[in-house]
């Protein structure tokens, strides 16, 4: 079940933090923060259905989106394969893991 509200600071089991060795002034922070701030401008809900498996965060699932256009990344499989490897496409999106056809 994925958690409604996620906090990239939170430590993992491995300690180590989402956020560790990201540069401060990387891009990806901003996007972060910014998403955090403005999404509930938006206002998007997520849809609430009694079948299937639970969904993904909307916001982390959007902030991902938006990190990979800004990098260029329009490869749906790739961006799947960041969102599971890479340190910083996982403090974008809350280390969420969705697969390719979530992400479509």
């Amino acid at each position: 079940m994925s958690k409604m509200s996620l906090d990239n600071g939170q430590s993992m089991f491995k300690y180590e933090r989402l956020d560790e060795g990201i540069p401060e002034d990387d891009c990806s922070r901003f996007i972060v923060r910014f998403m955090d701030m403005f999404f509930p401008v938006l206002n998007i809900e997520k849809k609430r259905e009694k079948k299937g498996c639970p969904a993904y965060p909307p916001r982390e699932m959007f902030k991902l989106v938006l990190y990979a256009f800004y990098r260029g990344l329009t490869n749906i499989e790739l961006l799947s394969e960041n969102a599971r490897y890479h340190q910083i496409y996982k403090y974008v999106c809350g280390n969420i893991r969705p697969s390719e056809r979530t992400i479509r």
